[in-house]
């Protein structure tokens, strides 16, 4: 039964009533004009609130339906198209259905009747507070008076872009009357779960979630003379963004800078090359930060983490610069080091630990950096030169052990992975 009420609303919500009622004219034998004439041509005002007694509260049962939305990154504002689903009782608009042919229900212009004052407080002013739609309402002879209203809204999201591309926002509406306090009109939410059936899907966006939740607000003037309490409902939506083509280009380019910085580390002997190699894993650093500047937005208090990301990978591409300068250069060494240097390095090659990270390679030289020949003069069977050698590849791997490790901090901490499982979950529930 209740379906088919809705069915009917739905039908005639959006059939017009655009033929005015002319109160000189009383046709007999048309019943629904007759309940008509005698319900409007006998001084009902749109305007008054529809009670025999202004201290009864006028309650209107309030359901919102999305049919689409739309969320813009740089004004941070949520617009959401819904039909209004309105329920209240109207108090002169009664009748006896014997008395006109047992006609129980018809329907009107909203513009004719009186309808409940619902505004948007936090609405983004230059599209004003909210505009819905001229509609027909559904009358029944108890006073029951039920209107779909197709409406738009647009209101201000407090932004937070640190988790971009795989950002969530959350944002919140809050509606109620703009004069009338909860002794006049009193709003209660019809359903505590925002409906979404038939809502159109965004090509972005995913609607993760739509609540409302009814508060209470009391006001008062500065002398106490004045107080009252205002009713409104607060519209929740959590809705996260998805976009494929961002999380390829991000991914690809942070595994190929990754790949790029990790294979330096292996190329021996070859300052050239590495330097090289570095040099043009710089300049594409450059130019995808330059690249994400255009990409991210540009407001909002906090930094995309995944920006983050790439900082600090051009960062440690930086420093694998001024670390394969003094790598090369210790390889090219053939200074006296001091007794001090000896015994640590003596120490380290002793060390089972470091022996297996060294592969036993710390006697490796540097062909093609113009090294003279070793003098014979040893300390403790240790040259100068594999001094030197033996320390510039310990710095080396050690360095490549230390950055594989924040790479893979970095990858942990700075892209979400519950944003992965979050969209698996999402697409099995579809």
């Amino acid at each position: 039964m209740k379906k088919l009420l809705f069915i009917t609303i739905f039908i005639i919500s959006f059939i017009k009533f655009s033929v005015s009622i002319d109160c000189n004219v009383n046709e007999e034998s048309n019943m629904e004009r007759k309940i008509k004439h005698k319900l409007f041509c006998n001084g009902y005002d749109s305007t008054i609130r529809p009670v025999q007694d202004h201290k009864t509260t006028t309650s209107v049962k309030v359901k919102m339906m999305i049919k689409s939305y739309d969320y813009s990154d740089h004004h941070s504002t949520l617009t959401i198209n819904t039909w209004m689903v309105n329920r209240w009782k109207d108090e002169f608009l009664k009748w006896d259905p014997r008395d006109y042919g047992k006609i129980k229900s018809f329907d009107i212009s909203s513009s004719m009747i009186w309808k409940p004052d619902f505004s948007l407080y936090n609405a983004d002013i230059s599209y004003g507070i909210g505009s819905c739609h001229e509609t027909s309402c559904l009358i029944e002879n108890d006073g029951n008076v039920s209107c779909i209203e197709p409406c738009s809204f647009v209101g201000h999201c407090r932004s937070d872009y640190t988790q971009w591309p795989f950002d969530r926002q959350n944002c919140s509406m809050i509606f109620g009357p703009w004069m009338n306090s909860q002794n006049e009109v009193d709003f209660i939410e019809d359903d505590a779960v925002i409906s979404k059936v038939g809502a159109q899907e965004h090509t972005q966006w995913k609607l993760i979630s739509a609540k409302v939740v009814k508060r209470v607000v009391a006001l008062s003037s500065k002398d106490k003379k004045y107080s009252a309490k205002f009713p409104n409902l607060s519209y929740s939506f959590v809705i996260e963004r998805h976009s494929g083509m961002i999380f390829k280009i991000l991914k690809v380019s942070a595994i190929t800078f990754i790949l790029l910085n990790m294979t330096t580390l292996f190329i021996k002997n070859r300052l050239n090359e590495r330097l090289s190699l570095l040099i043009i894993n710089m300049l594409l650093h450059f130019q995808m930060i330059h690249r994400m500047s255009w990409m991210t937005p540009h407001n909002g208090e906090q930094t995309p983490k995944v920006l983050i990301f790439f900082r600090n990978s051009l960062v440690i591409t930086t420093v694998l610069v001024i670390e394969t300068l003094i790598v090369y250069s210790l390889h090219a060494c053939e200074v006296q080091p001091a007794d001090k240097m000896k015994n640590m390095i003596n120490h380290l090659k002793r060390n089972q630990l470091i022996s297996l990270i060294m592969q036993n390679k710390s006697n490796e030289h540097g062909d093609g950096m113009a090294l003279v020949e070793e003098e014979e003069e040893v300390v403790k069977a240790t040259s100068n030169n594999e001094i030197w050698n033996f320390l510039a590849s310990f710095i080396d791997k050690l360095i490549a052990i230390i950055i594989f490790i924040i790479y893979v901090v970095m990858s942990f901490t700075h892209v979400p992975l519950g944003y992965i499982l979050a969209s698996s979950i999402i697409k099995q529930v579809d």
